[in-house]
Order: structure tokens, then sequence, then C-alpha cells
């Protein structure tokens, strides 16, 4: 099994992690396709569940920013919410605009978790013993291929079409 594991991941992991010079150029479309969902940042390229990567600064000469739920922090490329019960209507139909499209983020999560549940088995994993962080890249990226194959939730709520499985493999 850990073969198979180390192969997908060896093989295929760039479709998956920091591979700035293939995505960079989708930034301005993915903001577009967010902007109409009704988005009211002319930037957001991308929702975070995860760190803040080098794809905010493509070197485009335009600065995208990654669009978080409340709990995280402000910082020049991560964008939240307004927090607090006490905001102005503008700050809550900013949130009202950003929650659709974040949420909809989500559903990709549930997805690796619905076609491989193994992962959200806590109690069959072994912290250390186990290649924990390589078995989540790899489910997402079979997670990926089969909404290249299939399309997703996610991709049908922006309208928008996966890339073919050899595209997104780069096979």
């Amino acid at each position: 099994m850990y073969f198979i594991l180390n192969h997908i991941y060896d093989t295929f992991s760039d479709a998956l992690l920091d591979n700035l010079d293939r995505y960079a150029p989708l930034f301005e479309s993915w903001a577009a396709i967010i902007r109409a969902k009704g988005g009211p940042l002319l930037n957001c390229a991308v929702f975070i569940d995860g760190t803040i990567r080098g794809m905010c600064k493509p070197g485009l000469g335009v600065h995208f920013v990654i669009y978080g739920d409340p709990a995280y922090p402000l910082h020049p490329y991560l964008v939240t919410g307004f927090k607090g019960g006490a905001i102005g209507a503008a700050a809550r139909e900013f949130n009202t605009a950003m929650n659709g499209p974040r949420t909809s983020v989500e559903w990709g999560f549930g997805k690796v978790m619905t076609y491989l549940g193994y992962l959200d088995m806590k109690s069959q994993q072994k912290l250390l013993l186990m290649p924990l962080g390589k078995f989540y890249h790899v489910a997402c990226i079979i997670a990926n291929c089969h909404t290249c194959c299939e399309g997703s939730v996610t991709g049908r709520y922006f309208n928008s079409q996966p890339p073919t499985l050899e595209a997104y493999l780069d096979i």
C-alpha cells in the first residue's frame, strides 16, 4: 500500500502543492468567477483552509488575496469577514456576500472525506507511525481526479468547468 501511496504522491503532488507557475495565470479568471457569485473583492482568487502560500504574489503586477473565515487573523494577503456583533450594514453586507463562495469551497473537503473516508477514522490512524499528511495529499489528488472526470458541486456553484484529467495531472 505504501508503494502506491508514495508513487502517487511523488508523481502527481505538483498538481496539488505550491505550483505557482501553473496556477498564477488562472487567478484572474478565478477572481472573476468569485465576483460573479457576488464576492465584493476584485482580487480574491482563492479561499483558505490551510496556510498562506506564495500564490498571493505571483508577479503579475496584481496582488491577489486569500479569503478565510473570521477565525483567521488579518494579513496583507489574507482577508477575513468582519468580526463582532456591532458591525455596520456595509460590513454585514460584505460578510453575507463572501459567505456563499467561501462555504462552497468547504464542499471539496467534504468530497475528500466522502470518497476517502479512511481519513476520518481517527481510531485507525497511528500518528508518527503512518504518513498521515501524505495520505491526505494523495486523497486530495484522487478527489481532484474524480472532479476532473465527473465535475463537482463547487464547480456547478461557480458555473466553472474542471480541467481535463490530463491537464490536471500534467500528463
